[in-house]
Order: structure tokens, then sequence, then C-alpha cells
């Protein structure tokens, strides 16, 4: 009898442990879905900042940035506390993470042109726009190899 005990406890384990690599990724997919139209919203954000708005309306763009920079922050959180145990998983996770940090660039470079225009600085605002949008573009290919990835969309 001890010797069906000894080989059930080292047969369970290693039945158990495919659905603990699913219910790791699971668990990622389940920790990014709420944001996906708050990503969503945000990258559509980013992708219209292409020229510098009024003096008047500067105060309102830079704080839709601010924004946006909490919200991947909030994501990347939400992404780094999990642990993938699939190569897949990791895979995708380490692709949104680099996505979600060009996106937090891009945000920063629309910031700063921002910032230049506010202080009428034209050409610096200009370029930091070109930045922001180089940035931008960058951080798509990523989020979209991860979310097929990990079935998000």
């Amino acid at each position: 009898m001890p010797r069906r005990t000894l080989m059930l406890c080292c047969l369970l384990p290693a039945l158990a442990l495919p659905s603990l690599a699913q219910a790791s990724d699971s668990s990622l997919v389940a920790a990014l879905s709420p944001y996906k139209s708050t990503l969503t919203v945000d990258l559509i954000l980013l992708a219209e900042v292409r020229t510098v708005p009024a003096k008047a309306s500067i105060p309102a763009e830079a704080a839709r940035l601010r924004k946006v920079q909490a919200d991947m922050t909030t994501v990347e959180r939400a992404a780094r506390g999990q642990t993938p145990s699939t190569t897949t998983g990791r895979t995708a996770q380490s692709q949104a993470l680099t996505a979600l940090g060009y996106a937090y660039t891009s945000a920063g470079d629309g910031l700063a042109a921002m910032a230049a225009a506010l202080a009428g600085k034209a050409a610096a605002a200009k370029t930091d726009l070109a930045n922001e949008q180089a940035v931008f573009a960058k951080s798509i290919p990523p989020f979209e190899l991860s979310g097929k990835a990990l079935g998000l969309f």
C-alpha cells in the first residue's frame, strides 16, 4: 500500500503541471483584459498628437498625456505582477512590457512638446512631436504581437 501511495504522490503533480502552466498564462490574460479599452483609447490619443495645439488647449492636452502615462504605468505593474510559465506567455509579457515602455516614452515626448510650445520654442516642439510619433510607431508591433499571442484580440 505505501508503494501505491508513493506512486500516486509522484504522479499527481506531474498531471497537474500542464494545467498550472495554462492557469499562469490565463492569469496574465485576466490581469491585462480589464485594460484593453483603456489602452485602445490611450493609443488613439497618442496617434492623434501630430501638431501642437493652440496655447489655450495645451494644459488639457498635457493632462491627457499625463493620464496616458499613468495608465501605462498601471498596466505595466499588472503585467509585471504575473509569472507566465509557457514560452508563449513569457514572450507575450515581454512584448507587452516593451510596447508599454514605448507608449510611456511617446507620451513623455508629447509632454515635452507641449512644454516647449508653452515656452515659445516652436522648433523644439516640432522636434519633440516628431520623436513622439517615431516612438509611438515602435510601440504598435509589440502591442499587436502580445495581444495576438494572449488572445486579447
